[in-house]
């Protein structure tokens, strides 16, 4: 319910930038750029810990994030081609990236803490 409120907000310009600097001391998230070659296999990583999470390409560091999220978590796997920001200029906006050529998602192993785990059939 409040972060309806906040997102609404967020269209009237004289609350967007209190909201929006809220939001990112109560909120703390990192974002990169897609990373090309989607044609080939890759090898992901993340190493979580209590004061850094960062993610790994081919064993190249793309992302780090400081103070990442301490609760119990999930993993989502997936490839979009939808976005949304908000900014102090432009308030909360959405859009959709054109998606050619067709993309494929295909995990070949997964592992926590180096232990297989077993894919479910989809």
């Amino acid at each position: 319910m409040l972060g309806a409120a906040a997102v609404a907000g967020m269209s009237l310009r004289p609350l967007r930038r209190t909201l929006i600097q809220l939001g990112w001391r109560v909120v703390a998230g990192a974002q990169s750029a897609p990373i090309a070659g989607l044609a080939t296999w890759q090898r992901y990583e993340i190493a979580w810990s209590k004061e850094q999470a960062s993610f790994m390409v081919d064993g190249r560091t793309v992302l780090e994030s400081k103070n990442p999220p301490n609760g119990p978590l999930g993993l989502v796997l997936w490839i979009d081609n939808q976005w949304a920001a908000f900014s102090v200029a432009r308030g909360l906006h959405f859009g959709i990236v054109p998606n050619a050529p067709e993309g494929l998602l295909e995990i070949r192993d997964l592992r926590l803490s180096g232990k297989s785990i077993e894919l479910a059939e989809l």
